[in-house]
């Protein structure tokens, strides 16, 4: 059994019942949300339960009717073009991939093959009350036990393909084929031809509800057809339509009002029908225009809801079609082209996809926001000013399109990049006017055809006009990454799978840099504190250079990693690399000589570069990847807590992970940096003023047992204005705490810092070793005078408050006159005595669980020269009840104040006691 410390009991039982165990840190995934869906299945026994097939990640699950969603355990990565879900002998979900059929009996958590024989790709699949039937160009098969068998051959579909296979009501069997719709009352065995001369290449069947009539679309025409109940006649209800259908593009819902009829054409744009397509209405171009959609569903859940999917993921409509709701939070199946990184106030974050697609989101990137339609374009690559967040650049076919309002409009460039496909852009940093991009061309005989084509540009007005560049690499490659210098916004790189070069011109001239090295060449970063040095991943190992690529050292990495596909250098703390090889997230504390692997890794993510990190998040590494959008993760640092007269560390195994220190503003406007000190059972305190008078305690504990986070705790002795800053030296991550003038303060955060559990304990930089009773100076470590932080338990100073004869662990004697108690209450009803820790004259503290756990800071000062009172003042950290009671033992007068449960109190009060 784990034994957790006392102190998390006491404060914090309840969060047992209430918080999740703190999972693994891993690779959090921020979309943009949905992607291409490949396939559909809700389970009509309990609707709220929905699958998609996609095309690249295999099957993801939602149990709330598409409000959220996660990956199931079938990752594959071909598209998922068949989903039924059956009640069939073994209740289960079956899922196609290519000439693979699985099968799930928990819901989709795990999943087996069903030896499936490797004949051609499956679309067609569905469960009956006793069979698994699939489909492909080949013919129509059984599962019958643990065998596949084909059935219904010479049936006039064995030979083309199966596009759909649906269950009937009454347990029939509906085949729709290139050669037809067919029918099966005895399990497949035998088939007979419904609608004959009219569907001649049917593509999917919707059944009429309370009726035993079929909706039939066909591919030739582009039309749905209705069959009376007996299926004998067929009628063309989209023959008034104005444009052709989409074969899988038509849906039903019901209502009080009865049935309507919605079909989406081959233009986008959705029409409906309430009789029975007699006449149809425009809806608009929903939601073709933003999901992408390219089927509707009727859901189960809600008859008078109707689905899409397609490219842009699930979307839902309860208004006939009118307005759509998009259901793809954590749906991340995103095909990325690019993302950039924007820093500001929060992160922002740009995603493009193939055809233009650009998606925008902040924040927590919960909700993304489409702010770019697809403009004709291979590569869609984007750029952002560095500077300006709400600059934009997207490279398009044929030039390049800048928005001045973070992506909600576009201006094309006033120069048309002739031939060109843009596929790597990027700005200045120093002057972000000049903008740089390279190209390529689809068409062989384009530069013949028109000589001014080139495929190396610079911009210098913001990338509204253009100018031709010499290419870099002598244009024996294709470039796929450009770096500007930050100090220069002449000197650029681009990188080429064979070669690195720099020009110093602004690409007037270029320079090869890797001739020697002799490998191809996957990624490269500048290290953003000194950009002469340069860092490229090879196939075959690690390069580094000290002078901007003009020499190189390669790494002997033992045992070597395999080759590093995308590379990272912290902002800040450039020793620190990171890297992704494989599978695996990789990260180097010595500029890449030597390399460990991160935690929590997710292997059903494909990493790919460029990784990022922001100097406001520097704990935060981002990375693009395959079919899953943007990912990041929190990444360690490793840096050391440097102590000195106005810094503490805290926290850890070694009491050095935290960096904290405050900053104070007084009443007169004087501003100043607290000073600092160590109390003699762990927490750490600061004064203001004068070194005999602290004004606030602060301690850093780790509880990653209880919510898997580092929680930080502080209780002020005054009312000045002050901040308070911690840093996670591991993460890089900072919280600030402010006060503000006139307000006594006291908290506990339990959130503070994400518990990456990524350093081992101890594996910090050790600070210096210290004793209680410690402080820093500006030179180090220094000793205060003896007895002037007395460590505690010792007896009460001579003078009046010895008088009463108190236990001397149960009570502080404050100013020579004041005796000073507290009673506590715990969240399990039990009680207790503070145990006291005189620390200077008028200052000390009391624990009430463990010595080495400081849970508030009482002081008592003359205030008589100012007010003619004495004055009481108490901080915190700590929110179970208790009871401080201050006795005047020259006068026999009581001060009590008394904190409630689940409060953390912080109270300056400045006529306690009468002269």
């Amino acid at each position: 059994m784990i034994h957790l410390p006392r102190i998390f009991l006491a404060f914090f039982a309840a969060l047992f019942l209430t918080l999740p165990l703190h999972a693994q840190p891993g690779w959090q995934e921020l979309g943009p949300d949905g992607g291409e869906v490949t396939a559909f299945a809700q389970d009509a026994l309990n609707p709220m339960n929905l699958y998609v097939g996609t095309s690249n990640r295999g099957v993801f699950l939602s149990r709330d009717g598409g409000e959220s969603w996660q990956i199931s355990g079938l990752e594959v990565d071909q598209p998922v073009l068949g989903l039924t879900v059956g009640p069939v002998e073994n209740p289960g979900v079956w899922a196609t991939a290519g000439s693979s059929i699985f099968a799930s009996f928990d819901g989709g958590t795990t999943w087996e093959s069903t030896g499936f024989p490797p004949v051609g790709s499956v679309r067609a699949l569905v469960a009956g009350p006793e069979y698994l039937y699939a489909g492909n160009f080949r013919g129509l098969y059984r599962l019958e036990g643990s065998t596949w068998a084909r059935i219904g051959e010479r049936q006039g579909f064995d030979n083309g393909s199966i596009y759909e296979l649906q269950i009937t009501p009454d347990g029939a069997l509906l085949l729709a084929s290139i050669h037809g719709l067919f029918v099966s009352d005895d399990q497949g065995d035998n088939f007979q031809p419904l609608g004959t001369g009219v569907l001649r290449d049917a593509a999917h069947v919707v059944q009429e509800p309370d009726s035993t009539a079929l909706y039939v679309s066909t591919f030739v025409p582009r039309a749905v057809y209705k069959s009376n109940a007996a299926r004998t006649n067929w009628r063309n209800v989209t023959a008034t339509l104005p444009f052709q259908i989409l074969p899988q593009g038509f849906g039903l819902t019901v209502s009080g009002l009865g049935t309507t009829l919605y079909a989406l054409t081959v233009q986008g744009l959705l029409y409906r029908s309430s009789d029975d397509g007699e006449s149809w209405e425009g809806v608009g171009p929903a939601p073709q225009e933003t999901y992408g959609a390219m089927a509707l569903r009727t859901d189960l859940a809600d008859g008078r809801s109707l689905l899409s999917l397609g490219t842009g993921g699930l979307a839902r409509s309860a208004t006939q079609g009118t307005t759509w709701i998009g259901l793809n939070q954590g749906l991340h199946i995103f095909e990325l082209s690019d993302y950039a990184l924007a820093a500001g106030p929060t992160a922002t974050l740009f995603a493009s996809a193939p055809g233009g697609t650009v998606f925008r989101s902040s924040g927590d990137f919960e909700v993304w926001s489409l702010v770019a339609q697809e403009d004709l374009s291979v590569e869609a690559p984007l750029a952002v000013d560095p500077t300006d967040a709400s600059r934009v650049y997207r490279g398009v076919s044929g030039g390049v399109q800048r928005s001045s309002d973070g992506g909600d409009t576009w201006t094309r460039s006033e120069t048309d990049l002739i031939c060109s496909e843009v596929n790597s852009l990027a700005v200045a940093p120093s002057n972000p006017s000049t903008l740089y991009a390279t190209s390529y061309t689809l068409t062989s005989g384009c530069p013949s055809n028109f000589p001014e084509a080139c495929f190396a540009h610079r911009s210098l007005d913001g990338g509204v006009t253009w100018s031709c560049t010499a290419e870099p690499g002598n244009g024996l490659g294709l470039t796929f990454r450009l770096t500007v210098d930050p100090r220069d916004d002449q000197r650029v790189y681009a990188l080429q799978r064979a070669r690195l070069s720099r020009t110093d011109d602004g690409g007037d001239t270029w320079t090869i840099l890797t001739d020697d090295l002799g490998t191809l060449f996957l990624d490269f970063v500048l290290d953003p504190v000194d950009p002469d040095i340069v860092y490229l991943a090879g196939e075959d190992g690690l390069f580094r250079s000290p002078d901007g690529g003009d020499t190189w050292v390669i790494w002997d990495l033992e045992p070597s990693p395999g080759p590093f596909t995308a590379l990272a250098v912290h902002p800040t703390v450039p020793d620190n690399l990171y890297a992704v090889a494989g599978e695996r997230t990789l990260w180097s504390t010595d500029i890449g000589r030597t390399w460990q692997e991160l935690p929590g890794e997710a292997s059903r993510l494909e990493l790919r570069a460029p990784l990022r990190i922001l100097e406001q998040e520097a704990h935060y590494l981002y990375s693009a990847t395959e079919g899953a959008g943007v990912v990041r993760r929190i990444v360690p640092v490793k840096t050391e807590c440097a102590p000195d007269a106005q810094t503490l560390c805290l926290g850890g195994a070694e009491g050095n992970r935290f960096e904290v220190s405050v900053s104070w503003e007084d009443f007169q406007g004087r501003t100043g940096q607290g000073q600092g000190l160590y109390l003699p059972n762990g927490p750490g305190a600061f004064w203001f003023f004068d070194q005999d008078n602290l004004e606030m305690a602060v301690k850093v504990l780790d509880g990653r047992p209880v919510n898997g986070h580092w929680w930080v705790f502080f209780g002020a002795l005054t009312n000045v204005e002050f901040t308070l800053t911690v840093r996670d030296t591991a993460t890089g991550q900072v919280r600030e705490y402010f006060n503000p003038l006139r307000n006594f303060a006291s908290r506990g955060d339990t959130r503070a810092f994400p518990g990456s559990g990524l350093l081992p304990e101890g594996d910090a930089a050790t600070a210096s070793s210290r004793s209680p009773g410690d402080q820093f100076s500006s030179s180090g470590w220094l000793a205060l005078p003896a007895g002037a932080l007395p460590s505690g338990g010792g007896s009460l100073p001579e003078g009046g408050c010895t008088a009463n004869g108190t236990d001397d662990a149960l009570a502080l004697c404050l100013a020579e006159r004041f005796l000073v108690r507290v009673t506590w209450r715990d969240f399990q009803d039990r009680t207790g005595t503070g145990k006291a820790i005189p620390l200077t004259d008028d200052t000390g503290s009391f624990w009430f669980f463990s010595p080495d756990n400081t849970e508030m800071l009482v002081k008592v000062l003359d205030g008589r020269p100012v007010n003619g009172h004495w004055w009481v003042f108490f901080g915190s950290l700590t929110n179970v009840e208790f009871t401080l009671t201050v006795e005047d033992v020259m006068t026999g007068e009581l001060k009590t104040y008394v904190n409630p449960l689940r409060n953390f109190a912080s109270r300056g009060d400045t006529r306690a006691f009468d002269g």
